[in-house]
């Protein structure tokens, strides 16, 4: 399931502008544009896409079967979406947020409530990034309260 992953993912990306390298056999690596972000790493392992955002932070993207609360997610679907979330971090669409230890989150600025979930606390002192470097907001609009 993983090469399959890989090979969904990297084709999905493939018009996308965005260079990437093969890392052994399980990733894929899009250089940092801004060391203090850091690269992107895609993994793929244990069945799952994992994309890493530098050092900040990480989400998942995973196949599984349908229950009574979520509908199904196939391959395909984690490869489309996974590729969509790189494209967005890549055109600047997602904020990268850290505390002064470089742990932190990402958010879409005007994104559903899911895609806004992981924003900072209002009043937490963290730094903010985009793709392309540093970013400094225009209000504290963007912190939103986690649910």
């Amino acid at each position: 399931m993983s090469d399959a992953l890989a090979k969904l993912t990297a084709a999905r990306l493939s018009d996308a502008g965005i260079e990437f390298v093969t890392v052994d056999l399980d990733g894929l690596r899009i250089p940092a544009r801004e060391p203090v972000v850091g690269d992107i790493l895609v993994l793929f392992e244990g069945g799952e896409v994992s994309v890493f955002l530098g050092d900040i932070t990480h989400c998942h993207f995973t196949p599984d079967q349908a229950d009574d609360k979520f509908p199904c997610c196939t391959a395909e679907q984690a490869a489309k979406d996974a590729a969509q979330f790189i494209r967005e971090v890549v055109e600047d669409k997602w904020v990268l947020w850290c505390w002064n230890d470089g742990r932190g989150g990402c958010f879409k600025p005007d994104g559903n409530d899911e895609e806004a979930a992981d924003s900072p606390l209002p009043g937490e002192e963290v730094k903010y990034f985009r793709w392309s470097g540093s970013f400094v907001p225009s209000n504290t609009s963007l912190e939103r309260t986690r649910g």
